[in-house]
Order: structure tokens, then C-alpha cells, then sequence
């Protein structure tokens, strides 16, 4: 960012100082004509080569700070792992020692095994296409939803609404909105 940038800040923030609600400042600073819409984008370009660096700044110090991170956790993970080892291995010391074994408690936490579920896995094109042969469509879901690109095409619009004009009944689950042009602002330079 140059020092021209920089002015035009400068000259953005003390705007945003000036008194007075956001109604009477957009009065005073009104475009009206080319020359002051060249200002407004003006000052639009220096606000983005301005935001631009304080996002290159900030991504270079949260690639830095990620990697101090990564050794850290790095750490972590390792110490973490090992002591969960240790604990692991006296559970099943003490589980072979007396199978009625149940956990133990300390201040700081506590062991213990439980049952888990059985994990079920499924191959679901094997499956379905036995529950096919096999006529056990009840086991299947169907989902069922519709081709928006073939209604549009296939139902008349008129004032929000689709209309099948065979019958002149409104199709109901549709509902259009006119929406306003969008201002689109490219900066160049």
C-alpha cells in the first residue's frame, strides 16, 4: 500500500469520526456525479489493498502460529499416547488377575471396561440388490423428490405462481420471488 493509499484512509476514518447519525453523514457525502463516484471508488481500492495486507500479515503469523502448534501437539499426542499405554496395560494386568475386575477411581479419574454394541457394516448395493431379488421391498426407502429443472419446464409461470395450464389449478410447494438487480462493484488497478 502506498502512501496515496493511505491518505485515502486516513481520509475514510475521519468520515467515520465526523458527528451525526449515518443518515446525515450519507447527506453530506452524497455521490452525484463522475467525479465523486471516482472518489467513492477511490477510496473502495484503497480500502481493499488495505484489507489485502492485513490479510497477508495475519495469514503469514497463522502459518507460523499452525506450526508451533503442530510441534506442541506433536508432543502432546506422544506423551498422551504413552501414558494411556501404561494405563492401559495395568487395566489388563488386573483384568487377568481377578476377571471380575470393574475399574478404579482416583482424584483425577477413573478405568473401566464396558460392552459396546457390535458394529454392523454393510454393503449397501449387495444389500439392496438381495432385498430386491428377494422381494423384501418393505426393507428398502425410497426417497422420492422432484426434478425442479422439469417443472420449470413443464408448468407455466405466472405472477410468483406455477400454473398447470391443462387444468389452471395453481401447483401447490412452488412459490417464485421477483428479486432486485444486483450492484456489482469490479475495482481496477
Amino acid at each position: 500500500m502506498n502512501w496515496l493509499d493511505e491518505a485515502e484512509i486516513e481520509q475514510l476514518e475521519e468520515m467515520n469520526n465526523l458527528e451525526g447519525s449515518d443518515e446525515q453523514r450519507k447527506e453530506r457525502f452524497r455521490i452525484t456525479d463522475l467525479s465523486s463516484l471516482n472518489w467513492a471508488l477511490r477510496k473502495l481500492k484503497a480500502l481493499e489493498k488495505s484489507h489485502d495486507e492485513e490479510l497477508r500479515v495475519a495469514s503469514e503469523e497463522l502459518t507460523r502460529i499452525q506450526d508451533w502448534f503442530k510441534k506442541q501437539d506433536k508432543s502432546y499426542q506422544s506423551s498422551k499416547q504413552f501414558i494411556e499405554g501404561l494405563v492401559a496395560e495395568y487395566a489388563k494386568e488386573q483384568m487377568e488377575a481377578d476377571p471380575k475386575w470393574k475399574g478404579k477411581k482416583t482424584p483425577y479419574g477413573k478405568i473401566n471396561y464396558h460392552n459396546q454394541k457390535d458394529q454392523w457394516e454393510y454393503d449397501e448395493e449387495a444389500l439392496v440388490a438381495y432385498l430386491e431379488q428377494e422381494k423384501k421391498t418393505a426393507l428398502l426407502k425410497v426417497k422420492k423428490e422432484p426434478i425442479k429443472e422439469l417443472v420449470k419446464d413443464h408448468y407455466t409461470l405466472k405472477n410468483g405462481q406455477l400454473i398447470n395450464e391443462n387444468t389452471g389449478e395453481v401447483v401447490p410447494g412452488v412459490a417464485v420471488h421477483k428479486r432486485e438487480p444486483k450492484l456489482s462493484i469490479k475495482l481496477e488497478g
